[in-house]
């Protein structure tokens, strides 16, 4: 017993091989962990950009009913008559999309169009995505 102790005594830090093996743990969880969030990032900004093509569907929509437009028109256009709190802006950028379209296909469905995010696309498109 008196042995260990004096062995335990004599121990006062971390071996190189103790260190290196903390290290290389940490590495491989940084690289599991570093692409996930990378990909949870890229959703997130994929499903701003959906909500704001629903966001632009919603107002045509009103707009339609009150029968104050005429399609297409573009979320500029929707934000001056009141229909937008503002103009939808690009997360990746943070500014105002380029191009923003909202038309009627040949059924009478809304498609938006927010530059090369979001082409043509229906609600229904959008909900199932």
């Amino acid at each position: 017993m008196k042995k260990w102790k004096r062995l335990l005594k004599n121990e006062k830090g971390f071996t190189l091989i103790e260190l290196l093996a903390v290290i290389v743990i940490l590495g491989i969880i940084a690289l599991i962990a570093v692409p996930a969030i990378g990909n949870l990032l890229a959703d997130t900004k994929d499903d701003a950009h959906d909500s704001n093509a629903l966001a632009l569907l919603e107002a045509s929509r009103i707009a339609e009913v009150n029968g104050e437009f005429t399609f297409p028109t573009d979320a500029s256009k929707l934000y001056e008559a009141g229909y937008l709190d503002s103009v939808p802006q690009d997360p990746v950028t943070g500014k105002p999309y380029v191009t923003t379209k909202v038309e009627k296909n040949s059924d009478g469905v809304f498609e938006v169009t927010l530059d090369k995010y979001v082409e043509g696309k229906t609600k229904s498109d959008l909900s199932n995505e």
